[in-house]
């Protein structure tokens, strides 16, 4: 649910992806590749401090924070989430699995990571 809350700063960090593959400016230039894309995005969503999410958190609880139309607010969801007791999962996803799924997933990956970079929108 929190990462929900940083949408707006994963949507940005593509655009400069996307800028910087298209321009001279920035330390890659016109070299930045699809590849790696997704684990760049990832690293930089992975340095948000938890401070950030907590005044996200608040934020949301203020204005209401929803993704869309049809779901309650995130603070709200993930309020309910943290209330319950925890699950034993249903499906576990094994080493041979997730590499199953990475494999099935790599060429539409690859092409939105593309798309993503020549500048279509996010």
């Amino acid at each position: 649910m929190d990462r929900l809350l940083i949408g707006a700063s994963v949507t940005g960090a593509l655009h400069t992806e996307s800028v910087r593959a298209r321009t001279k400016t920035g330390a890659a230039g016109p070299g930045v590749t699809a590849d790696g894309l997704w684990e760049r995005i990832a690293e930089r969503a992975a340095t948000v401090p938890e401070r950030e999410y907590e005044r996200l958190r608040r934020l949301a609880a203020l204005c209401g924070h929803s993704v869309d139309s049809t779901h309650p607010p995130t603070h709200l969801r993930r309020h309910l989430i943290t209330a319950g007791s925890p699950q034993t999962a249903a499906v576990v996803v094994d080493a041979r699995r997730s590499a199953a799924i990475a494999t099935e997933l790599a060429p539409p990956r690859a092409t939105v990571a593309r798309a993503v970079l020549n500048g279509a929108t996010v």
